[in-house]
This record gives C-alpha cells, sequence and structure tokens, in this order.
C-alpha cells in the first residue's frame, strides 16, 4: 500500500494478507511441552517455531493443516512464529505468550518472573501478564500494609493498564514506599515491588560508586532551580568535578539503560547538618503553612520552580518539600489555582508524587488554597497598575476552575465551595468563557444521583476483590438491585464524607479501596462525588477559613 501525491510517494505500508480461514491454536501439553494446531494455510505453507532453545519446523499439508511440537526445559513467556511462502519468499513473524496453565509475569525481554523483584514504577511498561482460561485478578498490595484488592482480568494482561492506580498508591506510602502486584488464578505470581526507584549508588568520599553500565545523571541546585546539570558516567563519578566546589545542595536524580531508575541522593561541596526526614519534613511543612498565609511571597516562585525543575529531571515526588504537602494540603491546593494553564495537567499530577488524594483533601484547604491563590492574583494585577484587580483575578480563578474541571470533572464541588469561600461566586468558565455552576442544588443533586445509579448498574459486571466491605457513614446513596454493587455505589459518599469532615481522614489500605472503586467505574464516580459532597456540606457546613 502506497500513499502517493503528485506522483511522489510519500509512504508505504507493507500488508500480509492471511486466509480469512486460518486458525492458530497453542496448547502447553505438559509443563516443558507446546504444541501448535494449524488450520486454514496455502498448502505447502513452512512453519518455524521457537520458544527459548526449543524449535520445531513443518509445512501445511493438502488440507492446510500442520502440527508442531516442541519442549523447552524452562519454558519462557513468549513463543515466535514464522509464517512463509517458499514460493514467493513472503514471510510473517508472530510473536505470543506461552499457553501456561498457571498465571505468570513476563519481563520485556520475554523472561518469566520465577521469583520476586523490585521494579521502578517507570520500568512497568513493557511487562506483560498471562492468565489461563478464568477470571483471573491483578492483585494490589501496599508494601506490609492491609489487605490487597484485585482487579478482575483474563488472557493476556498488561500490568502498565493498572499503572494510574499503582502510581497514586506509592505516592501513599512516602519516598521510599512499595506497592506489591501479582496475577492470580488459584495460584500466584510471585510479586513485583513497584517502587519508586531500582537501584542505588554508594557514597565514597568525594565520589560516587554507580555500578556497572552508563548512567545518566541530572542535577538541580535547591536553592536555585534555574541551575541544573546533566552528564553521563561509568562505574563512579566525582561529584566535585561535575558540579563544582560553590555553596548549595544539589538534588541527583539519574537512569541506568540496564538496570532501572536510581534512587535520588542530595549532595554539597561543603558539609552539612545531619537531620532526619521526619524533621526536613517538619521544617518543609513549616514553610509550606509560612507562605500559605503570605500569597506575595517570592518563595511561591522558587517553590513551583524547583518542583517543575525536579519533575523534568525525573521524579518530583523524591523530593522532601513534596512530601509535606501531606501535612498542608492547603499548600497542594494553592498550586494547582495558580498554576498556568500549560502547566495545569502537571499540578494536577500532584497527587501521583505526594501522599494526597485530590478527592480527599479537606474542603478547607481547598478553601484556604484558593483563598491564597486569589489574594496573591490581586497582588500581582495591583502591582501591574490594574485597577479592577479583583474582578479580573474573580475572571482568572473561574477559568482555572474550567481546566481543572475538564480533566477532573469530580472535583466541581470542592472548586465550588473553595471559590464560595473566597467570597466569589461558585462557578466556573469554559475556553469560550460559558458559566456553569459548580455547586448542584440539594434536590437537583439527588435527581441527578439517581440517574447516574441507574447508568452505573447498567454498566456493572463485578467488584475489584478486597472492596465489598466499604460503605458511606452519614450519607444514602442510591439503592441499586439487590446490594451487590453497594461498595461501587458507597465509594464517592465515603470519599464525600471524608473531605466534608464526617469521618475521620482514611488510612492508606482504605484509599486503595477508593481508589480501586473509582477505577472500577470512573463515570459513576466522576458523576457522584460532586453531588454526594454538596449533600455532605448541608450536614456539615465549613466555616471560611481564617487568614
Amino acid at each position: 500500500m502506497e500513499w502517493l501525491e503528485d506522483g511522489a510517494v510519500l509512504a508505504r505500508l507493507r500488508l500480509v494478507v492471511l486466509p480469512t480461514g486460518l486458525r492458530l491454536t497453542l496448547r502447553e501439553t505438559g509443563s516443558e511441552a507446546l504444541r501448535l494446531e494449524a488450520e486454514g494455510l496455502p498448502p505447502g505453507w513452512h512453519l518455524a517455531l521457537r520458544a527459548g532453545e526449543g524449535a520445531a519446523q513443518g509445512i501445511a499439508d493438502a488440507r492446510g493443516h500442520a502440527l508442531l511440537s516442541l519442549t523447552a526445559a524452562q519454558p519462557p513467556g513468549l513463543v515466535a512464529l514464522r509464517l512463509s511462502d517458499p514460493g514467493r519468499g513472503a514471510a510473517l513473524d508472530l510473536i505470543g505468550l506461552w499457553p501456561a496453565r498457571t498465571p505468570r509475569l513476563i519481563d520485556p525481554e520475554g523472561q518469566v518472573l520465577r521469583e520476586e523483584q523490585r521494579l521502578s514504577l517507570r520500568r512497568l511498561a513493557g511487562w506483560r501478564g498471562h492468565l489461563p482460561r478464568g477470571q483471573g485478578a491483578v492483585l494490589i498490595r501496599l508494601g506490609g500494609q492491609g489487605a490487597q484488592v484485585g482487579f478482575p482480568v483474563a488472557g493476556e494482561v498488561r500490568p502498565a493498564a493498572v499503572a494510574g492506580v499503582l502510581g497514586q498508591a506509592l505516592a501513599l506510602l512516602g519516598a521510599d514506599g512499595q506497592v506489591n502486584l501479582r496475577l492470580a488464578l488459584v495460584q500466584e505470581t510471585p510479586r513485583l515491588s513497584i517502587a519508586r526507584y531500582d537501584w542505588q549508588s554508594e557514597e565514597a568520599g568525594p565520589f560516587r560508586h554507580l555500578g556497572g553500565g552508563r548512567t545518566r545523571l541530572r542535577a538541580v541546585l535547591l536553592e536555585d532551580p534555574a541551575r541544573t546539570a546533566e552528564t553521563e558516567a561509568e562505574s563512579r563519578i566525582d561529584l566535585g568535578g561535575w558540579l563544582g566546589e560553590d555553596e548549595g545542595l544539589w538534588f541527583v536524580q539519574g537512569e541506568n539503560a540496564t538496570r532501572g531508575v536510581m534512587r535520588p541522593f542530595v549532595w554539597a561541596a561543603r558539609p552539612q547538618p545531619r537531620s532526619t526526614r521526619d524533621e526536613r519534613l517538619a521544617r518543609y511543612a513549616a514553610e509550606w503553612q509560612e507562605i500559605l498565609e503570605a500569597p506575595r511571597d517570592p518563595r511561591w516562585d522558587r517553590i513551583a520552580a524547583l518542583i517543575a525543575a525536579v519533575r523534568a529531571a525525573g521524579d518530583c515526588g523524591a523530593l522532601d518539600q513534596v512530601q509535606a504537602l501531606a501535612r498542608v494540603p492547603a499548600a497542594a491546593v494553592a498550586l494547582l489555582w495558580m498554576a498556568r494553564r500549560e502547566g495545569r495537567a502537571a499540578a494536577l499530577a500532584l497527587e501521583s508524587e505526594a501522599p494526597i488524594w485530590w478527592p480527599l483533601i479537606p474542603v478547607q484547604a481547598w478553601a484556604l488554597g484558593a483563598r491564597a491563590a486569589y489574594a496573591r492574583l490581586v497582588a500581582q494585577l495591583r502591582a501591574a497598575g490594574i485597577d479592577d484587580a479583583e474582578a479580573v483575578a474573580a475572571g482568572t480563578m473561574a477559568r482555572a476552575a474550567g481546566e481543572i474541571l475538564a480533566l477532573r470533572p469530580e472535583l466541581a464541588a470542592h472548586l465550588g465551595r473553595a471559590l464560595q469561600a473566597s467570597g466569589l461566586r461558585p462557578q466556573s468558565c469554559d475556553v469560550q468563557g460559558n458559566a456553569s455552576p459548580l455547586l448542584p442544588p440539594g434536590p437537583a443533586a439527588r435527581a441527578l444521583l439517581d440517574g447516574a445509579a441507574q447508568e452505573a448498574a447498567r454498566r456493572f459486571t463485578g467488584l475489584p476483590q478486597g472492596v465489598d466491605g466499604l460503605r458511606a457513614r452519614r450519607l444514602a446513596p442510591p439503592r441499586i438491585g439487590d446490594g451487590g454493587m453497594d461498595a461501587l455505589l458507597h465509594a464517592p459518599f465515603a470519599a464525600a464524607e471524608i473531605a466534608a469532615g464526617l469521618r475521620p481522614a482514611p488510612e492508606p489500605p482504605e484509599v486503595l479501596r477508593l481508589l480501586a472503586l473509582r477505577a472500577a467505574d470512573p463515570a459513576w464516580f466522576e458523576a457522584a462525588l460532586p453531588c454526594a459532597l454538596t449533600l455532605a456540606l448541608t450536614e456539615a457546613p465549613c466555616p471560611p477559613p481564617r487568614t
């Protein structure tokens, strides 16, 4: 197939047309044995089957049938098949999973996971899973905490499909946490321990030992994020020779092509006072609180620039400043409101970098963050000589709400309440300037909930494993059927109760259950949470936060 324009070939695509009756069936006939049955091939076509060190060849008979068998001492994850037409010299290479009768996880090189392995979330792409016939599950458990949740799957599985849940779950556990992943169907695979990094470098005086292979290193100066450095090194690196002997603390990240993501570290040419992580988190939390109460403080720009620079170089979730946002969530909300339009999605990604989840942040924190952002906008506009600074800032806040809403519609009531507490109209504006209310009236919220619940019931096929006991405590979700989907229906109401202060902040295992239920039906969660929070706020009205 060719794409021609004015007689010139702009693109060419090779198509291989196979017979419509072609059928290829792979079966595991023993723990190390495989059989291929082929039907509907053109007579005389050649087949070459390969798996690990095992190989078999055959020719389609007059009926277009072929039967090949092979054995492999340690069956690999992948099977390769070549179909070729000896008459025309055409060939087609196909790759499939070894049809094992037990669950398997398979790495990007096609090797089966046979023992526990640590893996950074960034390297999960390329991993595959296989489940034999029947409904199995991807099991996720926070490292050392609580019960596991499971997502129903069958056949070939891509673990990266649950990377969003994994990333948010990993963020709940801090910079050094890990989340365990397995496949299960009667039997379970060895676990993948998903973390932020794969390996650690070793300090050796002025040097840093990096191990084998080439490692690309990126550094950001914490006091001046505009100063960055990048290099490649093998085995070890002289940090002073690379970063210089000036004052300042550098945050260094790295990645090795074969060993993966390096655990970040800080380095300074001059000795620095030792501190524990908890001491640093307390110090940065105090700083967030200080600037939250001083919206014009120039530290807002410096910290936002630091987060952006470290994110661009790797993973800003490793910064203690980002981890400290869990202690002052209003500061995270302020960063979200203050972000430029092009940076709004990155600001929302803080929930996969810091131990926060936007739907569960208390409404009072949303209000305090919005007030800080609004005050900062007004001050900037006045300094620029804008007379109607308050009105212009109000319009900017409404447009920011619209941008957030376009990406995360379940946050509508959070945004509306935050604007309302700032003395602004609880409405958003889209790119065309059309205004929309963010807080539905109580009766309308109930009607919307009933309709959305019926839609959810039509989509419902089953709950994730390990979530069935989750229930709202003060609010009454719609009731559907025999109660089999109650946990799904209750999830946005439980989240609303937490945000409104009607129930205590949850521990990470309970947040994981909420994440799993949101992933099971995002449309229901997005439609229901704003209505549920509107109802929750009528039970627990939140006074405007003090400045």
